[in-house]
């Protein structure tokens, strides 16, 4: 008996190998993928790829134009195996342009180099580990999964915010989730998704963390600014929105890639301000499109990114209108498809808000921005002006008190202070301008204080405020080479990292022998007045796997454009609707 249960147990753990390493395997392929599409840009912009640091801001440039393409693609098409297929064609196109130069330097030619290559090597076998738990934020099935199965069965779907308001929040993630609903992955792209965006993530922080290793090494002050945002970043993976199919992992990412971004324009190479202005564009830009919490952080980037462009390049006229063409060109591109999605599957161009809204038959007619506003507790700026006490005893309540939210913010004050302290007594620093960096971050933290003060909703702003001041105060003492503060911020980014881990509720390694399953969703059949039948989750308004086309809050004005065809989409019969309210918490009532 007792061989038998060593054999079974030796089997199990056969297995959860296999899975980890299908894993791997997948964000390899993927990761490689995108890559491709991000020499393609740098190809456009005629920057190519020549080292480490090209090759992984080349992912998140790549990352940007897959969304960029699936929005268009979707127009007329779902994101099926065709659009896998032409995705894997274009990126196969985009590395043979790269060529080998760009990777050759990714070897490990020094020790320090080994121990980086080592360390990301564990991170992902312990990333891999994590993605096979299953989606477990509460979003997962009302909207998430949900949303992503319409994408792959059908091309965009006119009025599908009639059928459930969240299914037109026309968050671009989803296309990407999509886009790896393939062979084993299948129906769970979500264990393959936020885990990618946090490996390529990790992998820039951790080559940064070697640049502080010997007392020679080179380092920059975006290598700073990365190493300090490790211990923020590596616990997400023992989160709980890192197996759910969540943009927020995404906004995270691409606040701290967008705010590297900037800090590079501000201190590095002046031969590469040029491209690093068009690369912000399409971060910025598409991020808008990612989730509208990323909005602040990008509408604040892109004016700063633009002047200070103009500042420091000192650009003649025609260089100028090159530079600010291509920004206004990568603008249309991204927001454009954007807003014709937005028409498309809620009558509404800037939806959820009713601004602009289009007399279309398909046109949402809930009151979708002032039930967001309901559903986030504080109905705009006149609340929070009227009775600061309660906003405050509020923001408590919504993680604002964390260790992780409000000591990063303490940081940031702290260490603007420093650094307008050492202006004032040493003059400039060649770190100081990282304080501008800075501004994005308060921006998006203002933002979504008015708008949704979750605390999660600010994404990476609070890190790239604590992160960016430190950079400004103290950089320039930790950059010079032959010092021992170089040591320091190795033990402090450890440290930290460690502490960061530590608080993490879930458990460091999952117990797992294979990807968790879902257990199916009890769901009824309802016909509604106007005869269409649709799918009513049972226990609760979750969807999940329930066949299309299923609702949790089911509208009896809701019907067919062309009766028989989900594709054709769908709208309100206006006589049925005045004859019912929608009530949050409750539904459509009489």
């Amino acid at each position: 008996m007792l061989a038998r249960r060593s054999g079974r147990v030796a089997a199990c753990d056969a297995v959860a190998t296999r899975a980890e390493l299908l894993v791997l395997v997948a964000w390899g392929i993927a990761g490689l993928a995108i890559v491709g599409f991000g020499f393609l840009f740098r190809r456009a912009a005629r920057v190519p790829a020549v080292d480490a640091d090209d090759v992984l801001s080349s992912f998140w440039l790549g990352w940007c134009c897959l969304l960029l393409g699936l929005q268009v693609w979707h127009l007329l098409l779902p994101v099926d195996r065709r659009a896998q297929v032409a995705c894997g064609l274009v990126a196969a196109i985009g590395l043979a342009i790269g060529g080998l130069g760009p990777w050759r330097r990714l070897v490990p030619r020094r020790p320090r180099h080994a121990v980086a290559f080592g360390l990301l090597a564990a991170m992902a076998v312990w990333l891999s580990n994590h993605a096979l738990g299953g989606a477990r934020h509460g979003d997962t099935g009302a909207y998430f999964l949900p949303t992503v199965r319409w994408l792959v069965a059908y091309p965009i779907v006119p009025g599908l915010g009639n059928l459930h308001a969240h299914f037109a929040l026309n968050q671009s993630y989803f296309l990407y989730v999509a886009a790896l609903e393939v062979g084993p992955f299948a129906g769970r792209s979500y264990h393959l998704a936020n885990g990618l965006l946090l490996l390529a993530l990790c992998a820039r922080m951790t080559l940064a963390v070697s640049r502080f290793v010997g007392r020679d090494a080179v380092a920059r002050p975006v290598d700073l600014f990365y190493a300090l945002i490790l211990p923020a970043a590596l616990p997400l993976g023992a989160g709980i929105f890192f197996t759910s199919p969540s943009p927020d992992p995404a906004v995270f990412a691409l606040g701290v890639v967008t705010a590297g971004e900037l800090l590079g324009l501000l201190t590095g190479d002046p031969g590469r301000r040029d491209f690093q202005l068009r690369a912000l564009a399409l971060l910025a830009f598409t991020g808008w499109t990612v989730k509208l919490s990323f909005a602040g952080f990008a509408a604040a980037t892109l004016p700063i990114a633009l002047v200070a462009w103009l500042w420091i390049a000192r650009p003649n006229g025609a260089r100028a209108m090159r530079s600010v063409g291509a920004v206004a060109l990568i603008g249309v591109l991204a927001i454009g498809p954007w807003i014709v999605r937005n028409v498309v599957m809620s009558g509404r161009p800037l939806f959820p808000s009713a601004l602009g809204e289009l007399p279309v038959e398909w046109r949402v007619r809930t009151d979708v921005e002032g039930w967001l506003r309901h559903s986030a507790a504080v109905g705009g700026i006149g609340p929070i002006v009227r009775n600061p006490r309660w906003f405050l005893n509020y923001l408590r309540g919504q993680g604002w008190e964390s260790p992780d939210v409000l000591g990063p913010l303490v940081v940031g004050v702290a260490g603007a202070v420093v650094a307008g302290v050492r202006r004032l007594i040493r003059g400039r620093s060649s770190t100081g301008r990282a304080l501008v960096v800075a501004v994005p971050a308060v921006a998006s933290l203002l933002f979504c204080l008015v708008t949704s003060p979750v605390a999660r909703y600010v994404g990476a702003s609070v890190w790239v405020l604590g992160a960016s001041a430190i950079v400004a105060s103290l950089g320039d003492m930790v950059l010079a080479p032959r010092t021992l503060r170089r040591a320091v911020v190795v033990v402090t980014v450890v440290a930290l990292t460690t502490v960061m881990l530590r608080s993490v509720t879930d458990p460091l390694w999952l117990d797992a022998t294979d990807f968790e399953a879902r257990s199916p969703v009890a769901y009824h059949k309802r016909r509604l007045k106007t005869g269409l039948v649709v799918n009513v989750p049972r226990i609760s308004d979750a969807c999940w796997d329930v066949p299309l086309p299923c609702t949790g809050y089911p509208n009896p004005a809701l019907r067919l454009r062309r009766d028989g065809d989900l594709a054709a989409g769908f709208m309100i019969d206006p006589a049925l609707q005045a004859r019912y309210r929608y009530e949050p918490g409750r539904g459509f009532i009489k």
